[in-house]
This record gives C-alpha cells, sequence and structure tokens, in this order.
C-alpha cells in the first residue's frame, strides 16, 4: 500500500482510509490504453431490487440488494 496516496484520496473524496477500496497501480505500454468498462459491483441484483422496491415487491429479502456498499467514484491519477 501506499499510504501517504491513500491519505490524499481520502482527504480528496471525504471518505474514511478504511472504506476505500485498495488501491490499484497499472503500467502502459506504448499503445495501450484505458478504454470504457463496466465494472460495477452486483449491478444486476441492484437493478432487480430496485426495481422491486419500485413496484413495492416486499417478499422476504428481494430488496436487500439496494442497502448493499456501492463506489461512487474513481480516482484517477496519472504519473509520467
Amino acid at each position: 500500500q501506499i499510504e501517504w496516496l491513500r491519505e490524499r484520496i481520502a482527504t480528496a473524496t471525504a471518505v474514511q482510509q478504511d472504506h476505500l477500496e485498495p488501491t490499484k497501480m497499472t503500467q502502459y505500454a506504448n499503445g495501450e490504453f484505458f478504454k470504457k468498462h463496466s465494472d460495477a459491483s452486483f449491478l444486476n441484483e441492484k437493478m432487480w431490487a430496485f426495481a422491486a422496491k419500485l413496484a413495492d415487491v416486499d417478499d422476504p429479502g428481494v430488496q436487500d440488494p439496494c442497502s448493499w456498499p456501492s463506489r461512487f467514484c474513481t480516482l484517477f491519477l496519472y504519473l509520467n
């Protein structure tokens, strides 16, 4: 872990460090780049749970995924 970096990310996002996801560092070779992608956790489950909530379906546990934590932002830091 890079503690100083995590401290700055926590400060910039107003999120406690223990609530941050693990820090990932990636090095791209010439020609490689970050592409649009989706890696949302439990996205399908959350969409079905939210639909059930809107439809007032209250079967046991069906709305539980609505309370699961979600990533609210991603921070990119480019180092040259």
